[in-house]
Order: structure tokens, then C-alpha cells, then sequence
């Protein structure tokens, strides 16, 4: 009896711990992850980098199978923007092991004045997201669509979010993320 309540004080004690944490960074891990299947993304000056605001930033990545990817900004503010596909860039097809920089011709990426940590969360899927063709009607109007006001409420259910075409119950899937400072 004495063992089980002093296991069961320090269960308690580990859950409220755990839930005074605060989140640093926002992020979609695949869980588990699928065997052999990654994508990678970084930033001209690398992670951890500081940029000013009006700096041009340069966003390159890659994947190790075929696949189409979306790219988030999740901005200090929590705002969530789709930065690709995007107005000049509207395929989000790549191919293995190709590295792919964005933004390329016909528009750059300056930081803005809002100071604070930036994540870049990127998503590669086997099969196209079911929210593409929303996407590409955002697009048309706002070369790079606003996602959610609120990153954790949009990131929340993410995985149950990706619903791939044609419907795959359990879509192959996998992320990465990287993150900035803007002083």
C-alpha cells in the first residue's frame, strides 16, 4: 500500500511538472517515424542564426524519396504562413535526393520587425495533401497563405490533418524543422 501511493505522489508530481513546461518550439514528429524516409531543411546562415529585419533569408531542402511537401513559417507572433507551395513556386512535387532552395526567381524572403525565435517546419508526404488545391486557391489571392492565427491550435491534430489523396488511412509521412532569431 505504501509503495503504491508514493508511486502514485510521484506520477502526480511528474505531471504537473511536465505540464508547467512551457513549449519552446512547435513541431510535427511522425510517430513513429517512417523507416527510411526523411527530409531535411536549413537556412542560408544556419540554425540558430540571427537575421535583422529587411536581411534576406534563403530556405533550402530535400528529400530521400519523391515526394510533395508543404513549408510553414511559424512566426514569433504564432502566426502559421505557407511560404511553398506558394504564388511563384505552386508545385510542391520534388524529387529524391535533389536539394531544392526557395525562394527562387521572381521573389525573395526579408525578415520582418517582429523579433523572436522563428521556426521553418517542413512536411513531405508520399501522396498529395488533400488541402493542395485549397492551398492553390489561397495562392492566387495571397502569394503566401495565411494557415492559422494560433501555430499550437493548428498543429495540435496534425497528423489527423493530413489526409492524403487518394485516401490512405495512415499516409506515409515525415518533418523537420529548423529555427532562426530575428533581433
Amino acid at each position: 500500500m505504501k509503495k503504491a501511493i508514493v508511486t502514485l505522489c510521484i506520477l502526480l508530481t511528474a505531471v504537473v511538472l511536465f505540464s508547467q513546461v512551457a513549449l519552446e518550439k512547435i513541431a510535427v514528429v511522425p510517430v513513429p517515424p517512417p523507416a527510411g524516409f526523411r527530409v531535411s531543411v536549413s537556412i542560408n546562415k544556419g540554425q540558430g542564426a540571427t537575421y535583422h529585419p529587411g536581411e534576406n533569408i534563403m530556405i533550402s531542402f530535400s528529400t530521400n524519396k519523391d515526394a510533395y511537401v508543404v513549408l510553414y513559417d511559424i512566426m514569433p507572433s504564432g502566426e502559421v504562413r505557407i511560404i511553398f507551395p506558394n504564388a511563384y513556386d505552386k508545385d510542391n512535387f520534388v524529387k529524391a535526393n535533389r536539394v531544392y532552395t526557395v525562394p527562387r526567381q521572381g521573389y525573395q524572403f526579408l525578415i520582418d520587425n517582429v523579433r523572436g525565435r522563428e521556426y521553418l517546419q517542413i512536411i513531405a508526404c508520399l501522396s498529395q495533401f488533400s488541402t493542395y488545391e485549397t492551398w492553390h486557391r489561397m495562392i492566387v489571392t495571397e502569394a503566401f497563405p495565411m494557415a492559422s492565427m494560433n501555430a499550437e491550435d493548428y498543429f495540435m491534430n496534425y497528423e489527423q490533418k493530413i489526409i492524403v489523396v487518394p485516401d490512405n488511412p495512415k499516409p506515409v509521412w515525415t518533418s523537420a524543422t529548423t529555427w532562426f532569431n530575428v533581433n
